[in-house]
């Protein structure tokens, strides 16, 4: 009875897609049934989908709603349940692709769009490294992604799903990708990685290209974080190649003042900005070449003790011993006169600069 069903669907769904790969604008009697459609198989119907498709853009959302189904919408799911047959080789794509007229930027946005088909994809293109490329910009999004794919990702990076989702990255694969590749194939991938993800987090994979290849400028990069408290762009700065001690110590402190001032706002806020600097810590210590954040924070906490020490030392302002004391995990300003603290500072040295 199954083989029996199998082979009815198998003819309805041939059926459907011989009328709803010829349509038009307008929908067909087969387009709503389309979009129930699993899977299908070939790269025969690979090459009728891309030919349908024209020079019309994909559809990135990845669920259907109102009246009717586009065919941008339609042809785009097609698109994603078509998976290589048995048999199915970077020669016969050769072959199917002869006289064609897609480009081989379509079949690049395809790989990202559908990574069932980067192997082949990658080998008829001639492009090595492009499946590490590609997985790259899936990796570093936020989008939902399938257990294949998970699989494939943990080939390449040690670093869980949920440590990449937060935001960490592994500059050790990026490099290695982007040296195989080159400037000018990174960057046709970087394109058509909007096709990774039904929202915009694909931009956080690019900005964290653009900040590991030091096209991000650290000071207006922290004026846009201080004004837009964009948090991708908190996770890039850590990214950024480092300029010098001074340099990591700097974007360190960056760091923690965004975590501080989040305080200001409501719980569901400041602790997603609170992980976020969590993450860019993260990737600061990998930029900064710590094996973890701890040992990062441990550093940079013992170097800012070295630089504010001489405030923890007596200094003497119009006759009298002020200084800074810990007591108790708080800090304060005390202030003696001959070996005797007072209660509070007098009148005379509290609009002293040395004092303030």
């Amino acid at each position: 009875f199954c083989k029996y069903g199998n082979s009815i669907a198998s003819r309805l769904i041939e059926k459907i897609l011989d009328v709803e790969l010829k349509r038009g604008d307008s929908e067909t009697v087969f387009s709503k049934a389309v979009l129930r459609i699993d899977k299908i198989y070939g790269i025969e119907r690979l090459i009728e989908i891309l030919k349908a498709f024209g020079s019309e853009t994909l559809s990135r959302t990845s669920y259907w709603y109102g009246v009717t189904v586009s065919k941008k919408q339609s042809l785009s799911h097609l698109l994603g349940v078509c998976w290589p047959a048995a048999g199915d080789s970077a020669e016969k794509l050769a072959e199917f692709m002869k006289g064609s007229k897609i480009k081989p930027d379509r079949l690049i946005e395809v790989a990202m769009y559908s990574p069932q088909w980067i192997d082949i994809i990658a080998e008829y293109l001639g492009i090595v490294g492009m499946k590490s490329g590609c997985y790259y910009f899936m990796a570093h999004t936020a989008a939902a992604i399938s257990d294949r794919t998970k699989a494939i990702i943990a080939k390449y990076t040690p670093l869980t799903k949920d440590e990449l989702n937060g935001g960490c990255f592994d500059v050790k694969w990026f490099k290695e990708a982007y040296g195989i590749l080159g400037e000018k194939t990174f960057d046709k991938l970087y394109k058509a990685a909007k096709y990774t993800s039904d929202n915009n987090m694909h931009t956080r994979a690019r900005k964290f290209a653009d900040a590991a290849l030091g096209k991000m400028d650290i000071a207006s990069t922290e004026a846009t974080i201080h004004d837009k408290r964009n948090k991708d762009l908190l996770l890039s700065l850590a990214i950024i190649p480092s300029q010098g001690a001074d340099d990591i110590l700097q974007r360190y402190e960056f760091i923690q003042n965004f975590a501080r001032e989040s305080k200001q706002f409501g719980a569901q806020r400041r602790a997603s900005e609170g992980a976020a600097a969590q993450f860019a810590l993260k990737n600061l210590a990998v930029t900064a070449g710590y094996s973890d954040d701890t040992r990062l924070t441990l550093s940079m906490e013992t170097q800012l003790v070295r630089q504010h020490m001489d405030y923890f030392k007596p200094h003497d302002i119009g006759g009298y011993e002020v200084m800074i004391a810990v007591e108790g995990g708080k800090p304060s300003v005390t202030v003696a006169k001959n070996g005797k603290a007072l209660k509070s500072a007098p009148p005379a040295i509290k609009k002293d600069e040395a004092f303030l």
